[in-house]
């Protein structure tokens, strides 16, 4: 397997493969923030499986349903969605995001209209980045990134989360290093 060095500003040395240079440069950027710990890492990697497993299968009915009801009100009467905002959980904004990750109006919709909200938690935070870099949204998702490094006491949560929702979603790796550049911005 050959590998290729590429320098970053936000990551530095990074080792790519033709296959998978994501999954390196992520445990790379753990290992230089020294996130994780490599003891820790095979457990990171397990529970990102049964972490995707569990997403899916803990939302419920009432929650797929909420967000498919929210998903139409997006695309026709978006003024509309402040009366579902009492019932809204987090796994149904998850659901939404997934479902509306494609499409870059609804997602820019979604975000401006749940951003306030309580049930916008860390993961559809987490989620939303994912959804943001991988549409090239860099300024939107750099703004949600220092929000979500200025709520959490620590980067390494943030980090673990991005992690885990990595491949839930059509991912883009440069979520990595929104995360790093807004973790150095908020420990200046």
């Amino acid at each position: 397997m050959a590998f290729n060095k590429s320098v970053t500003p936000c990551l530095g040395v990074i080792t790519t493969t033709s296959t998978g240079w994501a999954y390196v440069s992520v445990w790379r950027l753990a290992k230089k923030m020294s996130i994780l710990k490599l003891q820790d890492a095979r457990h990171h990697r397990s529970a990102l499986l049964f972490s995707t497993a569990s997403f899916l299968s803990l939302n419920s009915h009432s929650d797929a349903l909420l967000s498919d009801k929210a998903y139409t009100l997006l695309k026709r009467y978006p003024n509309q969605l402040d009366s579902l905002s009492p019932h809204f959980t987090p796994q149904a904004a998850s659901l939404l995001l997934l479902k509306s990750q494609f499409d870059q109006t609804l997602t820019l919709k979604f975000l401006n209209w749940a951003r306030s909200y309580s049930f916008f938690d860390v993961k559809c935070k987490c989620l939303t980045l994912h959804i943001l870099t991988r549409f090239k949204l860099y300024k939107t998702a750099q703004s949600l990134a220092e929000v979500l490094v200025t709520e959490e006491d620590d980067c390494s949560s943030v980090f673990v989360c991005l992690n885990l929702t990595y491949h839930i979603c059509s991912f883009s790796s440069s979520v990595f290093d929104l995360l790093v550049k807004s973790c150095s911005l908020e420990h200046d």
